[in-house]
């Protein structure tokens, strides 16, 4: 379990970058849209809990993370 963590006033930093392209196109019986995209985050001092001890506390250990990917998205509308 991951949680952010005030234990020892340690602030948790987060750096987010992303970036995309849409297109949309109009047609006599409404519009079609279509998203690609990418996401990186990255997070600073985040607390791994200690669940079977109680949770969050000074005893646990600081960590940095990082979460990516793609998204891709189709929509319509009429």
């Amino acid at each position: 379990m991951l949680a952010a963590s005030d234990a020892d006033d340690n602030p948790v930093t987060q750096t987010e970058l992303a970036f995309g392209y849409e297109v949309d196109r109009d047609f006599t019986w409404g519009k079609l849209n279509a998203n690609l995209g990418y996401e990186w985050q990255y997070w600073i001092n985040l607390a791994a809990a200690d669940i079977i001890f109680g949770g969050i506390g000074n005893d646990d250990v600081l960590e940095n993370v990082s979460f990516d990917g793609f998204v891709l998205g189709i929509g319509a509308e009429f």
